[in-house]
Order: structure tokens, then sequence, then C-alpha cells
């Protein structure tokens, strides 16, 4: 299956290796990507979840792919979206690649120091209208069945577009998948 979508990747997007998005700098996320789907004409991003051993992979190889199945799965659009994923498995060594949406103009904690870079701040209407976007986002992903718990809600994994439209993510636009994978993990060894 991997062999399948590397070849997928590699006819219809173009992957920008001395392009690392710095802005991506996750706890567990081991390298992340500006990348271009030339079928949609769009920036994504390409993420990297590396695996110290293989066999740590075969061991969680199942609910690794129900996590990002399911993240797959979300629409929302206060949302990150995913939009592909698969596994790499060599050797000794293993990975997981998703393709995630890319947010161009950054975090919100990036926004507001440019702000305040400018000596400028945000009017109380700006403020009710990101924090409604944010609310919006957690009440689909707590209507979810299972619900999901987002867990590291700060203005690090609250991302803003250049038309002011609010997303939530996960550092890396994301949702948590590095401490979604260590749980996994930890659930099958009864910790």
């Amino acid at each position: 299956m991997a062999m399948v979508w590397s070849c997928w990747l590699r006819a219809h997007r173009s992957l920008h290796p001395s392009l690392q998005v710095n802005q991506r700098n996750v706890p567990g996320i081991d390298s992340a990507y500006l990348a271009m789907d030339t079928e949609e004409g769009v920036e994504v991003v390409w993420n990297e979840v590396q695996f110290s051993e293989r066999k740590n992979f075969k061991l969680q190889e199942e609910k690794v792919k129900a996590v990002f199945d399911n993240l797959i799965q979300l629409d929302h659009l206060n949302i990150v979206k995913f939009h592909k994923y698969w596994a790499d498995v060599k050797e000794n060594k293993a990975r997981v690649i998703f393709i995630t949406e890319y947010m161009s103009s950054g975090s919100l904690k990036q926004f507001l120091k440019k702000t305040k870079k400018n000596h400028k701040t945000m009017n109380e209407k700006a403020w009710k209208r990101w924090c409604t976007q944010i609310l919006s986002a957690l009440s689909y992903l707590h209507s979810c069945d299972p619900p999901i718990i987002h867990g590291n809600l700060t203005c690090d994994t609250i991302f803003i577009q250049h038309n002011g439209l609010i997303k939530i993510g996960s550092g890396n636009a994301c949702l948590g998948v590095p401490r979604l994978i260590r749980q996994t993990a930890q659930t099958e060894k009864g910790i």
C-alpha cells in the first residue's frame, strides 16, 4: 500500500524538500515540508512521523491507521484538513507520511507577535469572531462518534488565514497526531 501512495504522490504532487515548513516545529513530528498539489493547484504540507524501530510500528499499525482514517474524515471549515496518509516501512525503520492543508499565515501566536511589534491591537469584534470559530470547531470535534478531544489548544495550535479565518490544528496542523500515536501505544500496553 505504501508503494501505491508513494507512486501516487510522485505522479501528482511536487515535493520541495528544501522548503521545510518552519511553523511546524512540534515534538513528535520529525519533518514537515511545503509541497504542491498539482492536481488541485494548492500548497500542502508533507508531514513525517518516524518510528524508532519497524517492530514498534508493527505493534501499533492498526491503531495508527484507525487514528488517521478518523482524522481524514473530519470536515469542518475551522479545522485544518487532512488529505492523505500512508505508512512507509523499510528494513529497520518505519514512518507515517501524511498530507495536510497548508496554513500560509501561520499560527495565531505568530500573528499576535507581528501585531504587537507593529504597535497595533485587535478590536473586540475580531476576538469575538475568532472565539466563535474556535468554539465551532471544538463543538464539531466533541460531537464526533467517538468524541475527539484536542488536548492542546494554544495560540501555537490555532492558525489564521489571510482572510481572518481561524482553523485549529496541532502546531503542524494535525490535531495531536504525535500524542494520539503515543496514547495508542500506551493503551495497548495497559498504561
